[in-house]
């Protein structure tokens, strides 16, 4: 695991000096720009996991405000009838 994580600190590092040398007019702290490239690169799976029905509501609710993406609204039944939902009725 030592030789993995040295490996992606150089990784990031070098990455850090080419976006510096390409970017000259952006001056961004090497920790800054760590986190806002892990963040870019998790995007698509953070919004899939916000996606997932069989977590806490709360959690769900968490996940999507951190993505960015609008709550769901779901119509409910009207009261005394019982349905199915829409994933268990196929």
């Amino acid at each position: 695991m030592v030789v993995l994580y040295s490996m992606l600190n150089v990784a990031g590092i070098n990455l850090h000096v080419i976006y510096c040398a390409n970017n000259p007019n952006v001056d961004l702290v090497r920790r800054k720009y760590l986190r806002k490239l892990a963040h870019e690169l998790t995007h698509e799976h953070r919004q899939y996991r916000a996606t997932i029905r069989n977590i806490s509501p709360e959690v769900r609710k968490r996940r999507r405000e951190a993505v960015g993406t609008p709550d769901e609204t779901r119509e409910h039944p009207l009261p005394g009838k019982r349905r199915r939902c829409e994933e268990c009725k196929g």
